[in-house]
């Protein structure tokens, strides 16, 4: 498989591997730690393994004598024939940045005048992009004890679901935020100048939810003071608290699968539900799906789209058609 070994093979190719590997296993202040250097030392010999080379000093010295261009078409070739082995891509990449490091070692000493670039395989989504089902959603969003817990929880759960909002744009509101009809969330990871706010129209059932958890809140009620309290000191909520609320409510109401396996839905996946449920409602009004994209507020926009503004009326439509399909 691959090319073949070259006549002009970096005589310097064994000693240069070794000292790799010796850089990784004793130079403390490199951030490594002897787990890395052992999976890479593996990646090399899965590597040798592949182009029938003794071991890895030997794969490592024949990939030296290679030019930029040619190091790369072997790896890529390589990459592709592990993925059709049925190696997850986290595998592959692991591999390829064993590789990588050991050119990148080299170049930056002057011992090789190239570093090689091979293009990460793409991983699959860690959650499920489409979020709780609509019926798990109804169940979780159900009538609540008319508690001051159990207002607040399902304040924050409307706000996910309704909205879009992250864990953080919800713990971080202060009472100031909040006027009856609009929350002012500001943008995370924001890439222009100096902060951007935007104000989010409340649906009547978000707005009730939230009227209904200030009604039984308690405690400070400054203008400063946070929206969303905990229970116990009357302090901001934090994200371990918020998903903790998640699992408590989760098993108090029994949420399970048609298979009868207890489901615990966390916070994100109410964004990622309420995503799915604009783009739905999007394809009935009409409305272009970038305009949706902002609507959704996903971390991945491109920079342009912080500036790129679109009509009140518009976000109220969206708003309402989701708010008319949640439960």
């Amino acid at each position: 498989m691959g090319a073949q070994p070259t006549t002009n093979a970096n005589p310097h190719g064994i000693s240069a591997y070794r000292a790799w590997l010796n850089y990784h296993y004793h130079v403390v202040d490199t951030g490594h730690e002897t787990s890395t250097s052992t999976s890479y030392n593996a990646a090399w010999d899965r590597f040798a393994q592949s182009h029938s080379h003794v071991d890895a000093e030997k794969a490592a010295r024949w990939l030296l004598g290679m030019s930029k261009g040619e190091a790369f078409g072997v790896v890529s070739a390589w990459q592709t024939a592990l993925a059709d082995e049925g190696l997850s891509p986290a595998t592959i990449n692991s591999y390829c940045a064993a590789l990588r490091s050991f050119t990148v070692f080299l170049y930056k000493r002057g011992m090789l005048d190239w570093e090689l670039g091979v293009e990460r395989m793409r991983l699959p989504p860690k959650r499920p992009r489409s979020g709780p089902g609509k019926d798990v959603v109804a169940r979780l969003l159900m009538k609540r004890d008319d508690t001051p817990i159990a207002a607040r929880d399902y304040a924050m759960m409307r706000l996910m679901a309704d909205c879009g909002l992250r864990v953080t744009e919800v713990t971080e509101r202060n009472i100031a935020d909040y006027d009856g009809d609009i929350l002012r969330v500001r943008r995370l990871k924001q890439r222009a100048k100096g902060e951007l706010w935007d104000d989010i129209p409340l649906m009547p059932k978000t707005k009730q939810a939230v009227d209904f958890w200030l009604m039984m809140r308690g405690g400070p009620y400054g203008q400063k003071q946070p929206l969303f309290l905990s229970m116990r000191g009357s302090v901001r909520l934090t994200r371990n608290a918020v998903e903790e609320a998640f699992r408590r409510h989760c098993k108090k109401i029994r949420l399970r699968d048609e298979e009868d396996t207890p489901i615990v839905v966390m916070p994100h996946q109410l964004k990622h539900y309420f995503a799915t449920t604009a783009f739905q409602a999007a394809a009935d009004l009409g409305i272009d799906l970038m305009q949706v994209k902002s609507a959704t507020r996903h971390k991945n926009l491109p920079t342009a789209e912080l500036y790129f503004h679109y009509s009140e009326d518009v976000r109220r439509r969206l708003l309402a058609q989701v708010d008319r399909a949640n439960p």
